[in-house]
């Protein structure tokens, strides 16, 4: 806690949640198990399951962990009425119901797999920037406190929600 303020939620997943949340819409949690395993010795959980009522209607799901094999990418998974899209890592596809079959690849590193520090600086340095130019033009920046502030609720909820359990696996 002192180190890194939390554990999977918000050391490693919360990017990937910012984006699901931006993306789909997250109406509330519906169940969670956050825990932590005996692989790590750990303040905080290591190891998190939650499923979410959308703002669509529809349902979503939430695994996050550290105790995994070391080098699987994160991914998300989006299933809709359209087709569906697969995130990993770097790699986009998309599949559409019309037979429709998108792909791109990210150039250069992505901080996934097995070296968690390759990846570019220019997104974090680009939203740095935003900020301090909506400070001087007093307008709101790209992201605002209320979109990031919405990211910790939900992480809060998912804690609660779960009712975390020390070495419970």
């Amino acid at each position: 806690m002192a180190r890194d303020g939390g554990g999977v939620l918000m050391t490693q997943a919360i990017h990937s949640i910012d984006l699901f949340r931006a993306l789909i819409g997250v109406r509330r949690v519906t169940a969670a198990q956050v825990t932590r395993t005996d692989l790590h010795q750990l303040e905080t959980e290591d190891l998190v399951s939650a499923m979410f009522a959308l703002e669509g209607g529809g349902i979503g799901h939430l695994m996050a962990t550290t105790a995994l094999y070391p080098g699987r990418p994160e991914s998300l998974e989006l299933i809709g009425q359209l087709g569906s899209a697969n995130l990993e890592g770097g790699s986009l596809q998309v599949h559409l119901l019309d037979g429709t079959k998108l792909f791109t690849q990210a150039e250069g590193g992505t901080g996934s797999g097995t070296n968690i520090m390759d990846f570019p600086n220019d997104a974090h340095r680009a939203l740095l920037l935003d900020f301090v130019e909506a400070v001087e033009a007093e307008r709101d920046p790209l992201v605002t406190g209320e979109q990031a502030l919405a990211t910790q609720i939900l992480i809060d909820e998912i804690l609660l929600v779960g009712a975390w359990q020390a070495n419970a696996c």
